[in-house]
């Protein structure tokens, strides 16, 4: 994170050689992310195995404050990359191995003219969501600055945003946990995203990660990536040094039977190439 702000800081000195500094930067952004997807993954499943221990959750809190140092990174990033898109073409000419990258650093382009006011953004920093979407519960927001908490409760609940004692919150946990249904789910979409790693691995697709989790990461050429685009919503990943990408696929307690097999249908036509 800290050589991540120093090349960021540096890019202004540096104005006359941009490609260069984009190509060093691009190189170790893809190394912290890649560090930290892989250290707030370890946190969060040992937490999640004894929600008791407070040694794993002060390292699951100091790993989110190190996330929004992120999300700030990537805001400065992205005004950079805005006001030196015209050297891009450039870029690409100077680092072609880094073609691949033309269409996720459009997008950061593309993502920064709706870009909140600074102080939005500031409070976008102050909140804090807790997980758990893909068994669809309730999400709960923790406000970290404390000049943001005073009345903030009684605020809420004059929107209608909060309900006493929170009865609500109790009866989504207590039927969760009714019966199995919560493991029942969670189950299901494992399942479902396991059905994809098994087609992904049968076409010779290389797996970035050993997932036996709702989220799978084939690793495909920007040929495949098109393929998928039209019609699946997925998450870019990391760039890798061949020009391929890992691409997060990912499903939930919604995900249906015949949404897999329509997937399976895909990775079945897919271009091997």
């Amino acid at each position: 994170m800290d050589e991540l702000d120093k090349r960021l800081a540096d890019v202004t000195a540096q104005q006359s050689d941009f490609s260069r500094w984009l190509a060093d930067y691009l190189v170790k952004s893809n190394k912290t992310g890649a560090l930290e997807e892989s250290l707030n993954a370890f946190a969060y499943a040992m937490y999640s195995t004894d929600t008791t221990n407070s040694d794993y959750l002060n390292n699951v809190s100091k790993l989110e404050e190190l996330g929004l140092q992120s999300t700030v990174q990537n805001l400065v990033f992205q005004g950079i990359l805005t006001k030196y898109s015209p050297d891009l073409s450039t870029f690409y000419t100077s680092y072609p191995q880094f073609a691949q990258y033309q269409y996720v650093l459009e997008q950061v382009i593309q993502d920064g003219t709706h870009r909140r006011s600074q102080a939005e953004e500031q409070l976008a920093t102050d909140l804090c969501r807790t997980g758990g979407a893909a068994c669809w519960r309730w999400i709960a927001v923790v406000i970290t600055n404390p000049s943001l908490q005073k009345d903030f409760r009684y605020l809420i609940k004059q929107k209608g945003g909060m309900l006493a004692k929170g009865r609500l919150l109790g009866i989504q946990f207590k039927t969760l946990f009714t019966d199995n249904l919560y493991f029942r789910l969670a189950k299901k979409t494992v399942e479902q995203a396991l059905r994809s790693r098994d087609a992904f691995q049968k076409r010779g697709v290389t797996l970035h990660f050993d997932s036996y989790t709702n989220q799978q990461f084939p690793i495909l050429t920007q040929n495949q990536r098109e393929h998928f685009a039209a019609n699946y919503k997925t998450s870019f990943w990391q760039q890798l040094e061949d020009g391929r990408a890992v691409v997060r696929f990912c499903t939930s307690w919604a995900t249906t039977d015949e949404a897999v097999d329509e997937l399976v249908a895909d990775i079945e036509r897919m271009n091997i190439q």
